[in-house]
């Protein structure tokens, strides 16, 4: 009791907005970091007979939601890590499963495998379970809510969506939205820098912030919303219901870079934010 009341004093004189704060520490299951100022909630959501967790790290209430739906994209969780502290607008949400890319559950005597960011249509939950495992309508059923548990309660109050991605050397990049490429009909306009590397990039669906990466020379796509392939992806979600999104897509292993481009787009989400 001692620490959490030194260290409530320690957010009080570093947070204007500590009275947010104080309320959320008297919830069930915080913790409260000392070195990164903020407060942890976990969230639990029971999938079939497993159980999935979602790691709320907030030091101030805004409208900006920044979410890890990949559980093995590391480089990524430590980058936002790396930044919150008070004077970070926005809030981190983190899904947290077995380590890896994939979640998996089990209903009755049968596995069933997708992925956390193909499951926001139900195109995308079939097309998922049918790559991953197999589908059943049950399953997808729970897919589809477990979907519906994160756009329509945890990111129910974002006004601003921020996906945070890595992607392995040369597997996945802004090149593939090119003309020619396999992606090339989500993209609505490409803008790729002089001497970049092209597994560094940003992925939005409004044309404020197409423009605004584009200015400061960020290699940077803007989704065609009216006819991006439905892949169940919360980008294509965010299309259809025409809510701001960006994704930032940076190469596992390059810390720096990765909270480089955190760093410029809190900036630039924050000024909307204010401007609005």
């Amino acid at each position: 009791m001692k620490v959490i009341y030194i260290l409530m004093m320690i957010l009080t004189l570093s947070c204007s907005n500590f009275n947010d704060i104080k309320e959320t520490i008297s919830k069930a299951n915080i913790g409260v970091d000392e070195e990164l100022l903020q407060v942890e909630l976990t969230k639990k959501y029971v999938l079939g007979s497993d159980t999935v967790k979602f790691k709320f790290h907030e030091s101030a209430k805004s409208k900006i939601f920044y979410i890890s739906l990949h559980d093995d994209e590391n480089t990524a969780v430590g980058a936002i890590e790396s930044q919150l502290d008070c004077n970070f607008n926005g809030r981190f949400i983190e899904l947290n499963h077995t380590g890896e890319r994939l979640v998996k559950f089990k209903m009755g005597n049968e596995n069933y495998i997708f992925d956390p960011n193909r499951i926001f249509t139900p195109q995308g939950v079939k097309a998922s379970l049918e790559k991953y495992s197999k589908y059943n309508a049950e399953a997808a059923k729970i897919v589809e809510d477990f979907g519906k548990y994160i756009v329509d309660s945890l990111l129910k109050d974002a006004e601003i969506v921020v996906a945070i991605h890595n992607n392995g050397n040369d597997a996945y990049s802004i090149l593939d939205y090119k003309k020619g490429g396999i992606y090339q009909n989500d993209a609505a306009d490409i803008f790729i820098a002089e001497e970049s590397d092209p597994d560094n990039f940003l992925y939005v669906t409004e044309k404020l912030f197409f423009d605004v990466f584009k200015r400061n020379n960020y290699n940077v796509i803007l989704q065609n919303n009216s006819n991006a392939a439905d892949d169940g992806s919360l980008s294509v979600y965010c299309g259809i219901k025409n809510k701001k999104y960006i994704n930032i897509e940076a190469q596992s292993g390059e810390l720096v870079t990765n909270i480089e481009m955190i760093k410029f787009t809190n900036k630039i989400v924050s000024d909307s934010i204010s401007v609005n």
